[in-house]
């Protein structure tokens, strides 16, 4: 993922943007050399420096997917759409939330979810652009080329 940008409004980084990267950096070096559990702590840690930053919102979120802690990470997800829209790559970041929802097959929990909705909307532009085929039954999770019937 981009370092982000300072926000237009702002112009420059506050100390609080700088722990929130610090340690978003921290999780990221933590999960490379395996350590998934104090990767979680830092991401938590750069949520506590600065709650509204997106890169650590996405990760954390994805995590609570794996971990089938799906209703938190719906909740850090959907927290992405309350952004301010100066944030910085804020649409690239929910268009990577988007895309793991669908990798994880996700869609028939969003069924019905209006604010959630907009992850189908970016899921369905993905596999548009990746020539996948969506099934029209509500809840089925679409088909990728790779899967077998």
């Amino acid at each position: 993922m981009k370092r982000p940008k300072p926000s237009p409004a702002k112009g420059s980084y506050t100390e609080s943007d700088f722990l929130a990267e610090g340690a978003y950096a921290d999780s990221i070096l933590r999960t490379a050399l395996g350590d998934h559990e104090g990767s979680i702590a830092a991401l938590r840690r750069s949520l506590e420096c600065k709650p509204t930053y997106a890169p650590a919102i996405l990760s954390l979120g994805s995590v609570e997917y794996q971990l089938g802690k799906r209703a938190e990470g719906q909740a850090l997800f959907r927290s992405l759409l309350s952004l301010p829209k100066d944030t910085p790559d804020l649409c690239e970041i929910i268009d990577e939330a988007g895309s793991f929802l669908i990798q994880i097959g996700a869609w028939p929990e969003l069924a019905g979810d209006r604010q959630m909705a907009v992850f189908r909307v970016v899921g369905d532009a993905v596999q548009d652009s990746l020539g996948i085929e969506s099934t029209e039954k509500p809840g089925v999770p679409p088909k990728r080329p790779h899967q077998r019937p």
